[in-house]
């Protein structure tokens, strides 16, 4: 065969349960393979002759030959060892492709810059993101639907409209009405829209759940655990407890909606508790649970790189628990680790990541500002505004290439991680955090882990495990 020199592969290799596993961190492509394949992989770039030469103590010309193929077959299919810049940095797109709708897709309404909570690492300032605090009028609403409408991509099939704040709930009546004219533009275009919310429950009345079950509208519950972690790192605005209204709150809606997820902020004093936490949601009737590391510079409560070595053993026990759960038609998952499987599974790669570096949505603050992250909704992070148009060289921004990124592994799973997660912990928002990136590892083990366990044994739940995810 011929003698071609194919470049290396940024290739991640495990071993489960004595069958050898690994991932392309530039593809994200996964595959089981042979030892014989691993040591080929870990040797390129080599040619034929020079594999054969290293290994031919080992294995026959044969057996090297038909490994050898293989990656061969690989390579020339893309699926390993091939780097697509579009796919991290995204395609250029010209400012005029966004005026005439080309590239638009998904608006986030900040319908509430308020919020009638005090949780004790609130990156929101309370709700207002240290602005006044304001409700965002049905008029206001309107204008920031039109604007994202007059620009969205009319060939869209599916788009996003997220509803966010401060709390959202203080601003049902905005909420409704933006559900019912999305709907009444986008029937024109033949554009599939869905909703999303995220609340801390306490205002979830059984009106406005029987709204969301009616919308088809799925609810993310921000709680930290049970009554105890709840109470401690969510009190109310004036001070009280939090947990019961949002038990009482959660159970009613559950009663017509089953499936729904808890979102945990984990600091640090209940880094040891992530299990205990995980289960008394579980328990309390969450299908699913995610959590992130909090984003502050608080000592007390920032997560040290001490601290992943707690939660990496809290998150190995917690896959074990998921595993048995996902076999015996339990469906409680940790959402960190099926987003992963998720994107194993059914591989749609878009590494630009999160909107941020992404030019297909934009995010409005109740006075009509336009923005790029929900974390991120200071004077020097504005984009523009509904009523003046796009900054296009402050919104459109082109992800920088960093050379840890490159040599990673995970960077097909990690896309390079949350840019104001970067901007806390390092202080510059295009410097990577080893932070997030050790944890993004860790969980990303994990995953693939717990893949591979359902890849040998239990191959037909992948489907019912994306049916959960929808």
């Amino acid at each position: 065969m011929k003698n071609e020199l194919y470049p290396a592969v940024n290739a991640h290799h495990f071993v489960v349960d004595g069958r050898r596993f690994f991932i392309d961190g530039d593809t994200g492509y996964f595959c089981e393979e042979t030892e014989l394949t691993k040591k080929i992989i870990e040797m390129l770039p080599c040619t034929f002759e020079y594999a054969c030469e290293k290994l031919s103590c080992d294995y026959t010309v044969e057996e090297i030959k038909h490994e050898y193929e293989d990656i061969k077959k690989a390579y020339e299919n893309k699926v390993i060892g091939y780097k697509d810049p579009a796919l991290y940095q995204g395609v250029d797109i010209k400012e005029e492709d966004f005026l005439n709708s080309k590239v638009l897709l998904n608006l986030w309404l900040n319908v509430s810059n308020d919020c009638n909570m005090r949780c004790i690492y609130c990156f929101e300032h309370g709700g207002d993101y240290g602005k006044t605090k304001r409700i965002m009028s049905i008029d206001r609403i309107k204008d920031c639907i039109d604007f994202w409408h007059k620009y969205l991509n009319k060939d869209a099939k599916d788009i996003y409209v997220i509803f966010f704040g401060g709390e959202p709930l203080l601003n049902k009546k905005g909420i409704k009405f933006a559900v019912k004219y999305v709907r009444e533009l986008l029937s024109k275009h033949n554009i599939r829209p869905h909703f999303s919310i995220t609340s801390n429950a306490t205002l979830l009345d059984e009106d406005f759940a029987e709204f969301l079950v009616e919308n088809k509208i799925p609810v993310t519950i921000s709680i930290d655990g049970g009554r105890h972690i709840q109470n401690k790192n969510r009190p109310l605005a004036g001070g009280s407890k939090s947990f019961d209204i949002v038990n009482k709150n959660v159970k009613n809606l559950m009663k017509i909606r089953q499936n729904l997820t808890a979102r945990v902020t984990l600091v640090h004093e209940d880094v040891g508790h992530l299990v205990d936490i995980v289960k008394d949601l579980w328990e309390m009737g969450f299908g699913q649970v995610q959590y992130d590391l909090v984003s502050t510079d608080d000592p007390k409560l920032k997560i040290t790189e001490e601290d992943l070595v707690t939660i990496e053993e809290q998150v190995k026990i917690i896959a074990d628990l998921m595993y048995e759960n996902v076999i015996h038609d339990q469906w409680k998952v940790l959402r960190n680790l099926t987003k992963i499987v998720d994107c194993i599974n059914f591989p749609v790669w878009d590494l630009t990541g999160c909107s941020y570096y992404a030019p297909y949505t934009i995010m409005v603050d109740p006075t009509g500002e336009i923005y790029k992250c929900q974390r991120l909704m200071d004077e020097e992070y504005c984009t523009g505004d509904i009523y003046n148009g796009i900054k296009w060289n402050k919104f459109y921004l082109k992800k920088p290439i960093n050379e840890e990124c490159e040599a990673c592994w995970g960077k097909s799973i990690c896309a390079a991680g949350c840019a104001q997660v970067r901007l806390m912990n390092t202080g510059d928002i295009n410097k990577n955090s080893k932070l997030w990136c050790d944890h993004v590892k860790i969980i990303t083990n994990e995953a693939l882990k717990f893949y591979a366990k359902l890849y040998m044994y239990y191959p037909e739940i992948f489907e019912d495990l994306r049916q959960v995810k929808e």
